[in-house]
C-alpha cells in the first residue's frame, strides 16, 4: 500500500470523528444533534465538539442546479393509442431541512411524483389533443410538478417533454392464442 493510499485512509477514518466540518459553496448540510434536527449549516468552517462524541451527525445536500431525466413511459390516451413520452426536469434545494427530512429518497420522490402527474395528465387527453396542444400540456405538466415538489422544499428551473412520439401497439393474443402485433 503507497504512502498516499495511507494517509487517505487515515483522514478518512479521522475526518468522521474530526470536530470540525467544512461545507464546500455548492451545497449544505443539515446537522442532527443526538438524532434530533438542530440546524441547517451553510457554507463555511463549523466546529463540532460534539462530533467526536458520536451525539453530531451532519449530512451534506447539494443545492446547486441539478438535472434529472425521467424515462420514457408508454401511455394509452384516451382514444387508446399508445404513445411513449419522456421528461427532463431541471431542479433545485431552496429548502434544505425540508428536503433532508420530508422524504428519504429524493430524487426517486421526485421522480415518482412527475411520472404520476404525466400519467394523470396524458392519459385524459386524445392524440390529436397532445399533439394539437403539446406546449400548453407541457406547461400543465410543470406548473403541477413545481405545485407538488414544493413541499418538499424543491424548486423546479425548468421542466420540458424530452421525446414524445406514438408507439406501435401489440396484441398479446389473437383468437388462435398466439402472439401477434398489430
Amino acid at each position: 500500500m503507497g504512502l498516499d493510499k495511507l494517509l487517505e485512509l487515515i483522514f478518512t477514518y479521522i475526518g468522521k470523528w474530526w470536530p470540525v466540518e467544512i461545507i464546500e459553496v455548492w451545497s449544505e448540510a443539515v446537522l442532527l444533534r443526538g438524532g434530533k434536527f438542530k440546524k441547517v449549516l451553510k457554507q463555511g468552517w463549523y466546529f463540532l465538539p460534539l462530533k467526536m462524541l458520536l451525539l453530531d451527525r451532519v449530512y451534506e445536500v447539494i443545492v446547486v442546479t441539478t438535472t434529472l431525466d425521467i424515462p420514457s413511459q408508454t401511455l394509452v390516451t384516451k382514444d387508446d393509442i399508445p404513445i411513449s413520452i419522456s421528461y427532463i426536469i431541471k431542479y433545485n434545494i431552496n429548502d434544505t431541512e425540508k428536503y433532508y427530512l420530508k422524504i428519504s429518497d429524493q430524487t426517486d420522490a421526485i421522480k415518482d411524483t412527475a411520472q404520476g402527474i404525466i400519467k394523470t395528465v396524458i392519459v385524459d387527453r386524445t392524440y390529436n389533443e397532445l399533439k394539437e396542444k403539446l406546449d400548453q400540456i407541457d406547461k400543465d405538466i410543470t406548473r403541477l410538478i413545481k405545485g407538488e415538489v414544493k413541499r418538499y422544499g424543491i424548486e423546479i428551473e425548468k421542466a420540458t417533454i424530452s421525446s414524445f412520439c406514438k408507439t406501435p401497439a401489440f396484441k398479446l393474443f389473437n383468437d388462435s392464442n398466439s402472439i401477434t402485433s398489430s
